[in-house]
């Protein structure tokens, strides 16, 4: 748009005859400098906002140049002719048409790569608007604020960057201002889609999470009861955590393969350090030794000082990788029924926890079934049975 075609729209609004480059140029006609001085006006205003530097409206980017110079048509009409309410309600009219460019100004300004999927919802949002003063700040707002959620999202899983999903997620967190039962439920749906996403790529890219990710995927997402980010994040901390305490508590109940007879020896200190794996400790030779603050302690003299070693029968913790499968299923089934009871609490149904309970026994049979095989254990053999009754003499 030239300058000319703009003074002569802003003169049509307050029904002025055209002018010709040469009258323009001239800028002897009140009228004309009065038009020319008001589009000037509207031009600074929009560098002012954009941080342009225009100073023509053929300069001026061409999605907001009908806005401008309509603007420019009502500014002028109200300041010099007066109100009159049929014409300023076609001025108003003209210029809200015109939302729709400023709005695609807005978001191809503020946003490019990655937000095409949720462009024409920040398109309709910024329609609503009255003006350019207030659609230019709302968009770099949403910009800012779907960047923010982003950026804290992809600091906690940086697979998702660049996911669809992400955006999509963002910029319901920031339009949805009415929640409507609709947009509730379709918050819900994204970040329900948004932890499925998460625990599958734990997966799929970790070798610390799988088995925490494939506890948290065999229950119902919908019952998680996930509201946001974080409570996906603290989920996979739960689970993390309970995994850890299921396979201490489990080794510690002593088997075959983690139960050994070790000599410890005292240091230059005259104490016996005890290695942090060690879930049990037990003197073999009397009952006066204990451990406290990771070292064996005489309950009897009531001394942490050592002179000689002392035997001791020692229940080693294990990483969960290198346990046997029999014993790496039932602490994957103890963990897993754990985290049903902490994450699903009393959402879960009595079905769910009634397979959950049956899972665990199966897996405690095998691993107490192999835990016997390996020790071959009997009343002649095993070192733990006490006393052989001779029936045949009574």
């Amino acid at each position: 748009m030239t300058k000319l075609q703009a003074v002569n729209t802003i003169l049509m609004y307050i029904n002025e005859k055209v002018v010709t480059q040469t009258q323009l140029d001239a800028g002897t006609i009140p009228v004309i400098t009065l038009a020319t001085t008001v589009l000037d006006e509207h031009i600074r205003l929009h560098n002012n906002i954009t941080g342009n530097t225009d100073t023509d409206i053929a300069t001026v980017d061409v999605l907001i140049q009908d806005n401008l110079v309509k603007r420019a048509s009502k500014a002028l009409f109200t300041r010099h002719i007066g109100f009159e309410e049929k014409g300023i309600d076609v001025i108003l009219f003209d210029e809200k048409q015109t939302m729709g460019s400023v709005a695609k100004f807005c978001v191809n300004t503020f946003f490019g790569t990655g937000y095409e999927y949720i462009e024409n919802n920040i398109h309709r949002f910024l329609t609503t608007t009255d003006s350019l003063e207030t659609a230019y700040p709302s968009a770099e707002l949403i910009k800012g604020q779907i960047d923010e959620i982003i950026s804290s999202i992809t600091a906690l899983y940086p697979f998702m960057a660049g996911d669809n999903l992400l955006y999509t997620y963002a910029m319901n967190r920031v339009l949805s201002e009415e929640k409507s039962e609709f947009a509730v439920k379709a918050e819900q749906d994204n970040i329900n889609s948004i932890a499925k996403y998460v625990y599958h790529n734990l997966v799929a890219q970790s070798i610390t999470y799988p088995y925490v990710a494939d506890v948290l995927l065999s229950m119902p997402i919908e019952k998680q009861n996930i509201k946001n980010i974080n409570d996906i994040q603290k989920n996979i901390t739960t689970v993390e955590n309970i995994f850890v305490m299921s396979r201490r508590k489990i080794l510690s109940y002593g088997w075959y393969f983690n139960t050994m007879t070790v000599t410890l020896v005292p240091n230059t200190n005259k104490y016996i350090a005890i290695p942090t794996s060690y879930l049990s400790v037990d003197d073999n030779s009397s009952n006066t030794h204990t451990v406290r603050d990771w070292k064996l302690f005489n309950n009897s003299e009531l001394t942490f000082l050592f002179d000689d070693p002392v035997e001791c029968v020692v229940i080693d913790d294990v990483p969960y990788d290198d346990l046997q499968q029999p014993y790496r299923a039932y602490v994957f089934a103890d963990a897993r029924h754990e985290s049903y009871r902490s994450i699903l609490g009393l959402s879960g149904s009595t079905a769910e926890i009634s397979i959950e309970n049956k899972s665990l026994s199966e897996a405690r049979i095998l691993a107490v079934r192999d835990d016997a095989n390996n020790q071959d254990g009997n009343l002649l053999t095993d070192t733990y049975s006490s006393t052989l009754l001779d029936r045949t003499s009574l």
